[in-house]
């Protein structure tokens, strides 16, 4: 049994030290308790954040994203996570609102780079979006997660390249095959941060 010491998390650290175990257990309390503490934490918000799209909570997901940015623009990563999570629930409008400023940060910032992928993949541009891919991990040295689900995204948009290749081969239609890629991206997002 948890004494009320283990309940109440007093700072970020704790919290990212603990995370894994607060989305295996789903232990959210844990984390609205330290966002009522700390509100106006953007850190908080970005872990709250990712705590609701670990559980495939969207919306919940959605708007703990908005709130880490509103708080701190500059916070890219809350950014990116958004934008990636609204490619994968098809929500175009959330990322079209909030991809530009990716995309136009140094073009040898991993996240631009990374950004870049997402809307290749949205147009089909498949071998453009596996060069930024390779490209951001090369430049990323501070995220490593960030670059293994990035290799899984290289690896399943490789995949589907050469299966989509034969099915076009097959007369497959346009729809179908983005349905195919909105899969991927879906399946990436659902494997990506265990």
């Amino acid at each position: 049994m948890e004494t009320s010491e283990e309940l109440v998390l007093t700072s970020i650290e704790e919290l990212i030290n603990d995370f894994p175990k607060i989305i295996k257990n789903q232990q959210y309390d844990k984390i609205s308790e330290l966002i009522k503490l700390q509100p106006h934490s953007f850190e908080l918000h970005f872990l709250d954040g990712s705590y609701h799209a670990e559980h495939g909570v969207y919306e919940q997901a959605k708007d703990a994203f908005i709130l880490s940015i509103n708080i701190n623009p500059d916070f890219n990563i809350s950014r990116f996570q958004l934008c990636f999570l609204a490619v994968i629930n098809q929500d175009l409008d959330t990322f079209n609102t909030y991809i530009e400023p990716l995309l136009e940060l140094n073009s040898n910032n991993y996240l631009a780079l990374f950004a870049n992928a997402l809307v290749n993949i949205l147009h089909d541009n498949i071998e453009q979006a596996k060069s930024n891919l390779r490209d951001g991990m090369l430049l990323n040295d501070e995220n490593l997660s960030l670059n293994e689900n990035m290799n899984k995204l290289l690896s399943l948009i490789s995949e589907d390249a050469e299966s989509s290749n034969s099915e076009t081969q097959e007369n497959v239609t346009e729809d179908e095959l983005n349905s195919s890629t909105n899969s991927v991206l879906l399946d990436i997002y659902k494997n990506k941060f265990n």
